[in-house]
């Protein structure tokens, strides 16, 4: 066993006790520890890890972890940490927040993990040298704001996977290092190194580029994006001073979220993965999907032979405008078709009798128009015409999307055929028409005819079951539900267009006038003169009733008579329910009824 150096204290975790300098260190186990000094005047500890996972998920094994102690943070020097404790190397060091470290002492060799190693150094002024079998540096030199303006000479080896916020914040950062061909992960590497020029080439091997220049504002090109690059996500944010080409050939590319936002200055986008998502990655419309002229416009118009515009005339001007990104393309002749007929004709930049576009090309314009005159001849003046643009730029091929028109020509206001038979309202007369046709390109007041006469919201009448006005005249019309009346609405009542009521409505209480049915009692006095047969107390029913009293009113004659008596009479009144309740239909003219919605 090997005896604890000198300066130093060694701790046995397992056992729960130091061992001073000069004594044999025991077995090594999880959580020793080796103190270079004691208390405030102590400098780095050393912890040893039987497993110990870095930034990146890779795990190393049977190493000491060296750290600076807080209480000599504010040295400006350090020893050269050890390499080798009892037998087992130390894997990794740290000196973060050693705010006025100047110069890096000597890493070991055996060190795998620089992990935060200088991060808040800020006085660091060298780059130090980098042990050859390095894996992780996440934010090794994280705010290391004095360090020097360009890394080219700073080599990192070719071992390092992980250079996750690598240089993050390092403001005064011109020249990047080389990037080693084994790292995957270069997020956040260089996050607001706000004096970084240009960037470094991207190994193949990358993979995660996520906010990789967030804030270099300084940064004036874009590297290659290689092709198994997934993330790229504010890879660009607020790079200001971003211009020119940027190719991506990772066409599997799942996070993409403003990767070019904040960025002013007109960028293309070249290779298998550029794409319009990518493009509109960017809110100010500076970043393009290649270099494409789209159309803006693209017209037919009949003409005569100097490209004057003439209603019966046996020519055609086709006319172009287009956009595209203010750089050094090249404008190719468009593909072109007649009806759906591939047609080689010869385009001209400007105007019809300008230069001709040869198959080579010209030089392409952020604003630009192209034209071609054409003889009708046997052609149907409703032909439709397709184009679709070519331009090339920085070795790649671009193609816009397809653009139509239709030929247009001067309105008639009336024209004969020539032979005199047809006359045409609105249109050239048909050289077959023998009669009279309005045309539905005439206008009136500025519309269409059938805008004219039966505009949005018209009602349209008619006996015919079979007319439809949306075949017979254009526009929309919805056929109305029988059994509808028609009714004039109030506005200021509330009422509104549409339907309302009900279509087979029958009277019901509510509909009759408000109106009573009184109720009669009648009383009075009756003179009732009979016999009763059975004494002066007998009483007499019926519809007039008479109870039997005492009081008699006796006459001659034998017998027992009834006398005057004062009697109620009570009736009832009944009313019987009648009537069929049919459907109520006042007299009425039945016709077919259209309303134009659009």
């Amino acid at each position: 066993m090997a005896n604890v150096p000198s300066g130093y204290t060694y701790y046995d975790k397992s056992a729960g006790k130091y061992i001073e300098a000069g004594s044999a260190m025991p077995a090594v186990g999880q959580g020793d520890q080796l103190y270079h000094g004691i208390g405030d005047n102590g400098l780095e500890i050393y912890t040893y890890y039987t497993s110990y996972t870095m930034n990146d998920g890779t795990v190393w094994t049977n190493g000491w972890y060296m750290w600076i102690r807080s209480g000599a943070l504010a040295r400006t020097s350090f020893p050269n940490p050890l390499s080798n404790i009892n037998g087992k190397p130390v894997k990794k060091v740290d000196f973060e927040n050693c705010v006025n470290m100047t110069a890096s002492p000597t890493i070991p060799s055996t060190v795998v993990d620089m992990d935060w190693a200088y991060r808040g150094c800020e006085s660091l002024t060298s780059w130090p040298t980098l042990p050859a079998g390095l894996q992780s540096m996440y934010q090794t030199f994280y705010g290391c704001e004095a360090i020097p303006t360009s890394a080219a000479n700073l080599t990192i080896p070719s071992t390092v996977k992980n250079m996750k916020s690598t240089f993050n914040r390092c403001s005064n950062l011109v020249t990047p290092p080389t990037i080693p061909n084994a790292v995957t992960n270069l997020s956040y590497c260089f996050v607001n190194c706000e004096s970084l020029e240009t960037p470094p080439t991207i190994p193949a091997s990358a993979t995660l580029l996520y906010q990789m220049f967030y804030g270099c504002t300084a940064l004036t090109r874009a590297p290659e994006i290689p092709a198994n690059v997934t993330s790229i996500g504010y890879m660009f944010y607020d790079c200001t001073s971003l211009e020119g080409n940027c190719v991506i050939n990772a066409t599997g590319i799942a996070y993409r979220s403003c990767a070019f936002e904040g960025t002013v200055e007109t960028i293309i986008l070249l290779g298998d993965g550029a794409s319009d998502t990518i493009a509109k990655t960017s809110s100010a419309g500076n970043v393009y999907n290649g270099v494409k002229a789209q159309p803006k416009s693209f017209t037919a118009v009949r003409c005569d032979a100097t490209g004057q515009e003439l209603a019966t005339g046996d020519y055609v001007l086709l006319t172009v405008e287009y956009t595209a990104p203010d750089v050094n393309g090249r404008l190719l002749p468009p593909t072109f078709t007649i009806d759906g007929v591939a047609a080689s004709v010869t385009w001209h930049k400007d105007s019809w009798d300008g230069s001709a576009i040869p198959a080579a090309g010209i030089a392409l314009e952020d604003t630009g128009t192209i034209e071609v005159l054409l003889s009708l001849g046997s052609a149907s003046t409703s032909a439709s015409y397709a184009i679709i643009m070519n331009t090339t730029y920085s070795g790649y091929s671009f193609v816009s999307g397809v653009i139509t028109a239709s030929l247009t020509y001067k309105e008639f206001i009336i024209d004969i055929n020539a032979t005199g038979t047809g006359l045409c309202f609105g249109a050239e007369a048909d050289e077959n028409l023998n009669g009279v046709e309005f045309s539905a390109n005439m206008k009136a007041q500025g519309r269409g005819l059938l805008d004219f006469v039966w505009p949005v919201g018209s009602m349209y009448m008619t006996t015919d079951a079979d007319f439809n006005p949306n075949d017979e005249w254009g526009g929309t019309w919805t056929y109305l539900v029988g059994d509808a009346y028609i009714k004039a609405v109030n506005p200021a009542q509330g009422e509104s267009t549409g339907y309302g009521g009900q279509s087979d409505h029958k009277i019901q209480i509510a509909n009759l006038p408000a109106h009573t049915h009184g109720s009669k009692t009648l009383e009075g006095t009756m003179r009732v003169v009979g016999w009763t047969g059975s004494g002066e107390n007998a009483a007499v029913s019926g519809i007039v009733t008479v109870t039997a009293n005492n009081a008699k009113d006796r006459t001659a004659g034998s017998g027992s008579a009834m006398g005057a008596q004062t009697n109620k009479i009570t009736a009832t009144h009944e009313h019987a329910s009648v009537g069929g309740g049919e459907a109520y239909h006042p007299y009425y003219y039945g016709v077919y009824v259209w309303h134009r919605t659009a």
